[in-house]
């Protein structure tokens, strides 16, 4: 039960570093009015921006050793 709380707890740390900063770009983008009407385009973007950020968080963790989210057990 205490290997389940802990991999629940990274879960939810690493959904929060990646689906908050690409909400908040999604958010700068949604307000410029050129990108307005465009819901797809909108919805497209995000989905990228979570593989960003994803990727991001990957190349911390094999190239630079830092872990900043796991949890060792």
């Amino acid at each position: 039960m205490k290997e389940l709380a802990i991999l629940m707890l990274n879960l939810f740390i690493h959904l929060g570093l990646i689906i908050a900063p690409s909400y908040f770009v999604f958010y700068f983008f949604h307000k410029k009015s050129f990108l307005k009407d465009k819901g797809f385009l909108m919805v497209f973007l995000f989905v990228i921006l979570i593989f960003l950020f994803f990727y991001i968080e990957k190349l911390f963790l094999t190239y630079f050793n830092i872990y900043p989210v796991i949890i060792y057990f």
